[in-house]
Parts: C-alpha cells; structure tokens; sequence
C-alpha cells in the first residue's frame, strides 16, 4: 500500500452523530513521498496533474463536510484512485446534482453514484462499495422475519427503506423513527428485532449507535456505490477502471471500508426477501 494512503487512510475519525461533524486527520501525521508519473492529462482532465472528484457534502459515511474538508468513505476511495493515478486530488462538493456537474465539465468524475440508477446517463465504473436495503440483527445467523409473525422492524421514516418495507411488512411491526441511530438503540434496547437500512448507511449507524449488528437478508436485488465518468471520455473511463481495479487489488478498499464501517460488507451473500416471500 503507498504510505500516503496509508497514512490518510490510518488517521481515525470522531463520529459526533450521523449528520454530524467528522475529524480528519491531524495534518503532523502527514507524509508526502514522491508521486507517480500522470497516468492521465488535459483534455481528459480538467487540469494537468489534478484530478478533480465530485462528491456530497451530505451523505455521511460516504462523504461529509469535517473540520478539515470532506471526508468520509468516498473522500478516501477519491484519494487512493488519484493517487494511483499519479494525481492531485481536488474534492468538490456537487449537491444537489452530481450528474450536473459532472456533464458542465466542473468536475472529472463523481463518486458515490448507485449502480442502479438508471436515470444516470453516464458511465459507472464497478462498485467499489456494495450496498442495498438490508435488514439488520442484533443475532449473528439470524433470518429476516415473514410476514405476520409479529418481529418489530425499526426503520428511519420517509426513507427509501421505509417504503421497501412497507409492501412487505404489516404497518404494525413496522417502528418508524426520526433518524437510524435511534432505530438501531431500539434494537439494543429490545424495542425492535430487526433494523432496515441501506447496507452502507446502516453499518455506519449501528457504529454510531454503539451496537453490534448482522446483515441478515437484503431487499431487491444488490446494488452499491461506483464512480461516474462522462461517457465521451475513454481515456479518463479506462483510467479510472484499472486504477480501481489497482486499488482493490491492493487492499485499500477493504481497509477503508473498515475504518468507517467496522468490517467489509458483502451483500451479494445474504438471502433475498421478495414480497411473495414476507
């Protein structure tokens, strides 16, 4: 691994609340060795020697504004790809429209996009982060609960889990809360058997919460979290599929995912619950 990741990827972070502030890194513990040769330049970049990454201001853990900038899983991935690409990296913050941004030519890439959005008109690199509704357990080798059968599942309300849920679960054992770290201190407190939640946001919650959890089934088909590059631009797409590739290989993404999330998250191994099966 390059000692600059490493470093970056080492410093640890102080998790106030969900949406809160996160602190990077103390800039002393900072080491600069000699870049790499520019895999890349001008045109396929926008400036020689930096690549410039979009990414939200306000989707903790993938990215949030800290005391020291935007920090979070994608501000982390954003540095190991530059770095593998022999770059600079300049993160800007693209909400409310990432896609905008990104087609005006105001950034290189984007991160954090969903592999499963269709209405996403550009090219997406594979998952760097899996992801999808999941149900949580307090229970290591639990299973998701069916229909009737009385489990309470806690859920944070007017989410996309919310609505997930609620063709497949009776209105009575669904717990509506206000946000998921609250969702999650219901299922340590026994007021709810299981949580539902995005598989990334909800890992980061149960840490912020204080409580161990388990995937236990995932809702729909697995989905996750990839870059975005217009797709007009080859070499920049080529780019940024072997440097992913690279960093993968190296074990940068795992050990990033672990500092935000504890452990990795593989989804694609949980059972699926479709409605005919809740």
């Amino acid at each position: 691994m390059n000692k600059r990741i490493g470093t970056l990827i080492a410093c640890g972070t102080l998790i106030v609340c969900l949406a809160g502030v996160l602190c990077g890194c103390n800039s002393s513990q900072k080491y600069e060795p000699a870049m790499k040769n520019a895999a890349i330049t001008s045109p396929s970049i926008i400036e020689n020697g930096v690549l410039t990454v979009g990414v939200s201001g306000e989707n903790a853990p993938m990215s949030a504004k800290g005391s020291t900038g935007i920090v979070g899983i994608d501000a982390d991935m954003a540095a190991a790809i530059a770095d593998e690409l022999g770059l600079k990296l300049k993160l800007v913050d693209v909400d409310p429209d990432p896609m905008a941004a990104l087609n005006k030519g105001t950034v290189d890439i984007v991160m954090g996009v969903d592999k499963g959005d269709a209405t996403a008109n550009v090219w997406k690199s594979d998952p760097y982060v899996q992801s999808g509704v999941t149900l949580f357990s307090k229970t290591q080798g639990a299973t998701a609960p069916t229909k009737g059968s009385g489990s309470k599942i806690a859920v944070q309300a007017a989410s996309l889990s919310n609505w997930a849920i609620s063709s497949l679960y009776d209105p009575a054992e669904i717990v509506a809360e206000s946000d998921l770290v609250t969702a999650f201190k219901d299922l340590a407190d026994g007021k709810a058997d299981y949580v539902a939640a995005d598989a990334v946001i909800g890992m980061y919650a149960a840490k912020a919460a204080s409580v161990t959890v388990y995937p236990v089934a995932i809702i729909d088909a697995p989905t996750g979290y990839c870059i975005a590059v217009k797709d007009s631009n080859s070499s920049l797409k080529s780019s940024i599929a072997s440097a992913l590739t690279a960093v993968n290989k190296d074990g940068i993404t795992d050990t990033i995912q672990k500092k935000w999330l504890v452990e990795t998250i593989d989804v694609s191994k949980l059972a699926a619950i479709t409605s005919s099966e809740a």
